[in-house]
């Protein structure tokens, strides 16, 4: 019935109970989110990083998960108008926001002040021209965050900084709270994160006296990667996970920490589930085409199906398969739709899945979905009282 190389997790499907596993095969192409492992995973990133640390979710990771995150986490990140309006949406607690984004027009910051969100984290001098002006126009105070820039657009330099704090007022209706950085995402070395954390820390300990609110607020994203290619290293994230524990710890017991992340949270609990529709073999090539393709399905540095990323498929009848290299593609008129290239898989039939694995960050939201105007997949939660909940019917979005 399967084959194919699991993740971390294995396989819903296998699990679900008949009548689900139906409902899901009938709805291909589709992406599942598992909440019960989703809130595994959380609880297990708490228990690596120690007792005091506070974990943001980044909802851009995946913001299908809003409703479900909020008893999970203790802060929420978001990065557009419209990832905030989604929460408003699923009932967050405004308080638990951090609003970034590295822009933002004063009606957007007028809206996170009325929306009473949390935090706003600072990106540039003009931000917080625009913050002063909105606070002085709500006639209300609020929080925000100093992002420090890596040298990348994000946030600002050092000098900066210190310039802005040495200029503030006294009648200033914004609060400096503290640090908020992040400096970019698949970080595969614990020792590039600590040197991170050791320039941070020298900074924060230099600058502290000068914000309102103590204990001073120290938000950091360390960007871990996740090992989505079988070619990967297993674990590998865990492994940083621990290495950097004792520091974060640390942390917690020295600043208020906020450790951000959405990738290592989400990842294992998805799965995208796609059809076999045709099987050809050209010049003595064998392709298997599926009903979904690579503007569903996107893994970090895919490199056009050349990395095999972890998969199961899913046979509809059960008999004696050989194997052989094979490519499966997509339906997508173009070339470059390549889900896997020369892959060794048992023989297919039409109507039997495949299943990749570890799609539950930023694959339903990064992957060019608009293109050529196919069906959004459905989207399906494996709920916590392990019922199955349909809250996205796929559709033509354009």
């Amino acid at each position: 019935m399967i084959n194919g190389e699991q993740g971390a997790r294995g396989m819903m499907l296998e699990v679900m109970d008949s009548e689900q596993q139906e409902k899901i095969k009938s709805n291909t192409p589709c992406y599942v989110f598992d909440e019960r492992h989703f809130y595994e995973t959380i609880r297990q990133l708490r228990d690596e990083c120690g007792q005091g640390v506070n974990i943001c979710f980044s909802i851009k990771s995946n913001p299908w998960l809003a409703p479900y995150i909020e008893h999970y986490v203790d802060q929420v990140e978001v990065c557009s108008e419209g990832e905030l309006e989604l929460c408003e949406r699923a009932g967050i607690n405004m308080g638990c926001i951090l609003a970034g984004g590295v822009s933002k027009s004063l009606r957007e910051l007028v809206h996170m002040i009325r929306a009473g969100v949390g935090m706003i984290s600072i990106e540039s001098r003009l931000q917080l021209e625009l913050l002063e002006q909105a606070c002085r126009q709500e006639e209300s105070s609020c929080r925000c965050l100093l992002r420090v820039s890596s040298g990348n657009q994000f946030g600002m330099p050092i000098k900066e900084i210190k310039k802005i704090l040495s200029e503030r007022k006294e009648t200033s209706l914004v609060r400096f709270a503290g640090l908020h950085y992040y400096s970019g995402t698949q970080k595969r070395s614990a020792n590039e994160i600590l040197k991170e954390m050791d320039a941070l820390e020298t900074f924060a300990d230099e600058i502290g006296s000068c914000f309102d609110k103590q204990p001073f607020i120290m938000e950091y994203g360390p960007g871990i990667g996740y090992p989505y290619f079988i070619t990967d290293k297993k674990e590998y994230h865990r492994e940083i996970i621990r290495t950097i524990s004792k520091r974060c710890s640390r942390w917690a017991e020295k600043y208020h920490f906020v450790f951000e992340a959405g990738r290592i949270c989400a990842s294992e609990a998805g799965d995208y589930i796609t059809k076999v529709v045709d099987i050809k073999r050209n010049e003595g090539k064998l392709f298997y085409i599926v009903d979904g393709g690579c503007h569903q399905l996107k893994y970090y540095n895919q490199s056009n199906g050349y990395r095999i990323p972890y998969f199961d498929v899913i046979h509809i009848e059960k008999r004696t398969r050989g194997k052989a290299a094979a490519t499966v593609n997509g339906s997508l008129c173009t070339a470059g739709d390549v889900l896997m290239r020369d892959a060794e898989l048992e023989e297919c039939d039409i109507g039997d899945l495949f299943v990749f694995h570890n799609v539950g960050a930023y694959s339903s939201t990064e992957a060019m979905a608009l293109f050529l105007s196919r069906k959004y997949p459905g989207i399906f939660v494996w709920e916590q009282n392990r019922e199955l909940k349909q809250i996205f019917q796929g559709r033509v979005l354009l």
